[in-house]
C-alpha cells in the first residue's frame, strides 16, 4: 500500500458519508477504479453504512416496540399493583441498558416484575397474558 492509497483510505468514510467536494470524490472514485485493495476497502465501508443504516430503522422500531409495550402494561395493570412511577422507571432502566431487541425488553421487564412482586405474580401474569397472547 503506498501514499495514495492511505490518503484515499482516508477519504472513504467522508465519501460514504457524503460529506467531501467533487474534486475529492473524483479522486476516490478513480483510484478504486484502478486499485483492488482501495476498491475493496470502499465496498466494506457501503455495507458497513448499509448494516448502520438498517440497524437505525430496527431501532426506531423497537422504540416504538418499548412505548407501545409500556401503553398496554399501563393500561392492563390496576394502579394499586403497579404505580405510573414504576413504570417509568422500568422505562429508564430500558434506555440505560441499551435494551434494543423487543423480546429483551419483555425479559427484562419480567424480571423487574419478578424482583419487585414476588408475592404478586402470578396476580400479574394472569394480568399481562391478554397483551402477550397479542404479540
Amino acid at each position: 500500500m503506498n501514499d495514495v492509497c492511505v490518503q484515499m483510505q482516508e477519504l472513504i468514510p467522508w465519501l460514504i458519508n457524503r460529506t467531501l467536494n467533487s474534486s475529492e470524490r473524483v479522486s476516490v472514485y478513480q483510484h478504486v477504479a484502478t486499485c483492488g485493495h482501495c476498491r475493496n476497502e470502499l465496498v466494506f465501508f457501503m455495507e458497513l453504512n448499509k448494516k448502520v443504516e438498517k440497524l437505525s430503522v430496527t431501532m426506531e422500531l423497537n422504540k416504538q416496540f418499548t412505548e407501545d409495550l409500556f401503553t398496554k402494561i399501563k393500561t392492563q395493570i390496576h394502579t394499586d399493583q403497579f404505580e405510573e412511577s414504576e413504570v417509568s422507571n422500568l422505562k429508564v432502566q430500558l434506555q440505560n441498558n441499551k435494551i434494543l431487541n423487543p423480546f429483551d425488553a419483555v425479559n427484562h421487564i419480567f424480571k423487574t416484575l419478578t424482583t419487585t412482586y414476588k408475592g404478586e405474580f402470578s396476580q400479574l401474569t394472569k394480568s399481562l397474558d391478554p397483551i402477550l397472547r397479542n404479540h
